[in-house]
């Protein structure tokens, strides 16, 4: 008998609460910080320091090699650009510093080609701004704990 896929609230809330990940933020939209503590905090019931927003991209990735080395798991939303400049670099030194760490990139637009460049430097998913509660929440868990490709028999 096959169990139903459990549901993306609860990915995030096993993730941050049984396994202590943390989410890590690296932006300069103060917006979207916000909406994105109201969606941990309001929408899966979890207290916001399990949120760790940055707006320096040196401060981030020593916060997450910090993370590794504590074996702490963690989650990088990451805007695409940030003041002005694109964020790529970061993403090469955290995916070369953690190969473990799951990204999320956060962006207004994206093209298929601008999608598969971030998976070939190593980022889980990409989400495309303004997006709902329900979808950020759904990356997240996808980025977690990606779905299994093919079927079981």
């Amino acid at each position: 008998m096959r169990m139903p896929p459990e549901s993306a609230d609860n990915i995030v809330r096993h993730f941050i609460e049984k396994s202590g990940g943390l989410i890590v933020y690296v932006s300069d939209d103060y917006g979207f910080t916000r909406a994105l503590r109201n969606m941990v905090s309001r929408v899966i019931g979890l207290r916001g320091d399990a949120l760790l927003p940055y707006t320096s991209l040196d401060a981030a990735v020593e916060k997450c090699v910090e993370l590794r080395e504590q074996d702490i798991p963690f989650v990088v939303f990451i805007e695409r650009m940030i003041d002005n400049r694109p964020s790529t670099d970061f993403i090469i030194r955290l995916s070369r510093e953690c190969p473990e760490a799951r990204m999320i990139v956060l962006t207004w637009e994206a093209t298929q080609e601008t999608v598969a460049y971030f998976f070939e430097l190593g980022v889980s998913r990409v989400l495309v701004k303004p997006a709902s509660a329900n979808k950020v929440i759904e990356e997240l868990a996808a980025a977690i704990s990606p779905p299994k490709i093919g079927r079981a028999s």
